[in-house]
């Protein structure tokens, strides 16, 4: 996945999966557990370039794109089970991810046929930053971040319900 380094010995033991949507997520999983430790680096080393024509930047909702989710979810345990150290900033991560799908798919011109994925993902996001704020050192970090997206969310909610 693009913003990881890992020795040439693991990415030679596990080939990176293709075709597949967010294959980077369960990628980076397999590396993950397979690795004897991990560090987390504040810093950026260089730029990320969204392709106009990427799949994952449709104009359209697409539900096999939603499985994203699953893959989260899986690197959430392996994180909790083998890399507590990094465990807060999965969780950062988590919300960023999170809200950026939310914004993705509110502007998809049929994203009014997904209430029940905007419903889902404004949850995940207002549990993301309950566990984004337990920890001290990510609240201190990313607080007005944090609470730009809640209250985003919340609004978003709000909106949905034609309040």
């Amino acid at each position: 996945g693009w913003a990881k380094m890992f020795t040439i010995d693991l990415a030679r033991k596990f080939p990176f999966p293709e075709g597949k949507l967010f294959e980077d997520i369960a990628y980076t999983t397999k590396l993950l557990a397979a690795s004897q430790r991990a560090v987390y680096v504040n810093k950026a080393y260089y730029n990320y370039i969204k392709r106009t024509n990427s799949k994952t930047l449709s104009k359209k909702f697409n539900l096999r794109g939603y499985r994203f989710l699953d893959a989260i979810d899986e690197h959430e345990q392996m994180c909790k089970s083998k890399f507590a150290n990094i465990l807060p900033y999965f969780y950062h991560y988590q919300l960023v991810t999170l809200y950026e799908s939310l914004i993705y798919l509110l502007g998809c011109y049929d994203y009014k046929k997904y209430f029940k994925q905007h419903i889902c993902l404004r949850c995940r996001i207002i549990k993301a930053v309950c566990k984004c704020w337990k920890y001290k050192n990510i609240r201190e970090e990313y607080a007005d971040e944090i609470k730009v997206m809640l209250l985003r969310t919340i609004l978003e909610i709000y909106k949905a319900l034609g309040r």
